[in-house]
């Protein structure tokens, strides 16, 4: 622990560590009593009680930093106490970026036809069998959207994510142990393969892998 100094005319930065000081004689004989304060680094500052005052005055409190300046000018001296920034807050979480937001309504809207089909294709894959075998089935969905190259990508990414996460919990059931993944893996799974994806050459977006599932452009 060691006193901090007050040169004149240069600005010092501090934060108190306690709320308040502590009035004390001065070591200077016949010398009005001062105001020693602990800053943050257990250093101390001793300063004039009409600069205590003046720090009580803007409501300064611990943690939150100011400067102090003893300014001597034609043999005045007059101190200067300023609020350099109000105590620290806890940290906020950062929003989520536009990446993030699209594909998180891709996720939903993937989610949301995955479980559409799933109610819709058992009765509709037996009745088109039963009446033509060799015509394949076509899902009576959305129609085709324009994409750019960027959304292909990005759908592209989503569709591996999903179609990585089922195979990897199917391939978990079969060795005894249950793993599920949520909508956060799906995205963050997805948000890396398009980034890489993004990084590389001409991604085959429309042609998916054996077993997974067709993307109609």
């Amino acid at each position: 622990m060691s006193v901090i100094r007050f040169d004149a005319n240069v600005p010092v930065e501090v934060a108190l560590k306690f709320d308040g000081g502590k009035q004390v004689k001065s070591r200077i004989p016949e010398a009005p009593d001062q105001m020693m304060y602990t800053v943050c680094g257990d250093d101390t500052i001793y300063v004039p009680l009409h600069v205590a005052d003046q720090i009580t005055q803007l409501g300064i409190k611990r943690a939150e930093l100011m400067s102090i300046c003893k300014r001597q000018q034609s043999g005045v001296t007059r101190w200067e106490v300023k609020r350099i920034s109000e105590a620290a807050e806890p940290a906020r979480p950062e929003p989520p970026t536009m990446l993030e937001n699209q594909l998180t309504r891709s996720i939903e809207q993937a989610n949301q036809q995955k479980a559409q089909r799933a109610l819709v294709a058992p009765a509709g894959l037996q009745s088109t069998q039963a009446v033509n075998p060799s015509t394949p089935n076509t899902p009576n969905s959305t129609p085709p959207i324009a994409h750019t190259v960027i959304s292909k990508i990005m759908a592209s990414a989503l569709i591996a994510s999903i179609d990585a996460t089922q195979e990897a919990e199917r391939y978990a059931h079969s060795k005894g142990f249950e793993l599920e993944f949520g909508a956060d893996d799906i995205r963050a799974i997805a948000a890396t393969i398009f980034i890489t994806a993004s990084k590389q050459a001409p991604y085959p977006a429309d042609t998916p892998n054996a077993g997974g599932a067709t993307w109609r452009q």
